[in-house]
């Protein structure tokens, strides 16, 4: 027999569900559905619930954080960390065409841009903003940051914080130290790369529960790999006539040469 505390929590979960759609219809009206793993996770930081995202490269983990923080404004400002640079800034102009109010702040900008973009964030007129990890080392930023509310703080390349990752680095570790001293209220990890020992690194870091660890499959049905079978000395004649043969644009795929 199903309890009623079970029952009621079933339906605040598709509750939740039907919300996260709507603000897919509302925000993002371009896009057609959620793809895999992308619902469980927003659904869970709706609910105020930290969570992960181990997608594959291309699998949607920017919208979870993208929607839940459109979708969280009125609880506070989602800060998103990333160590890369041109992915943040392809967001932000991508996120900026389609009239939502988001920025960045970068130690390539100009002090004038700088300025701009705290004044922005004072007044709460920045709904998402972008930064890298090594911001949390200036001084005036982590004040800035501490003047407003953080309802989500995302962190892109999560593996980083660990030691075991392949990318471990340092300034990822004062993340967790921001998360637990500051008033953020919900977290969001994400990553493409993460054993099994990584992911149970990055949900003891940021306290996830497990079962809001959401991991998808990492085929790629677009992606395709073969191979030409050639000699040592044939190889580089083989490769350059086979690239100058191709009309301009991206290359394709040599195919499979059977063997006899």
């Amino acid at each position: 027999m199903i309890s009623r505390k079970r029952l009621q929590l079933d339906s605040s979960c598709k509750s939740t569900k039907s919300e996260a759609l709507q603000g897919l219809e509302k925000f993002f009206p371009h896009l057609h559905g959620f793809r895999e793993g992308q619902e469980e996770v927003i659904s869970s930081l709706l609910r105020g619930e930290n969570a992960a995202a181990i997608f594959p490269t291309g699998g949607g983990k920017s919208l979870c954080y993208q929607l839940s923080g459109m979708m969280l404004a009125a609880e506070g400002m989602t800060l998103v960390v990333s160590p890369l640079l041109a992915l943040m800034k392809d967001q932000v102009d991508s996120m900026k065409a389609l009239g939502h109010p988001v920025d960045l702040i970068a130690s390539s900008q100009s002090l004038e841009e700088k300025i701009n973009v705290r004044k922005k964030v004072q007044s709460g007129q920045i709904v998402i903003l972008y930064l890298a990890p090594e911001q949390l080392n200036n001084e005036n930023t982590v004040a800035l940051l501490r003047s407003v509310k953080i309802a989500l703080l995302a962190i892109d390349e999560a593996h980083c914080i660990s030691e075991w990752g392949h990318a471990f680095r340092p300034d990822f570790l004062r993340l967790a130290k921001f998360y637990r001293d500051e008033n953020v209220k919900r977290i969001l990890a994400l990553t493409a790369t993460a054993t099994p020992q990584v992911e149970r690194e990055i949900c003891s870091q940021f306290d996830i529960p497990e079962t809001n660890s959401i991991r998808t499959a990492f085929f790629r049905p677009n992606l395709e790999i073969n191979f030409t079978s050639t000699s040592q000395g044939e190889r580089d004649t083989h490769l350059v006539r086979s690239i100058q043969s191709q009309k301009p644009g991206a290359t394709q795929l040599f195919k499979r040469r059977q063997r006899k």
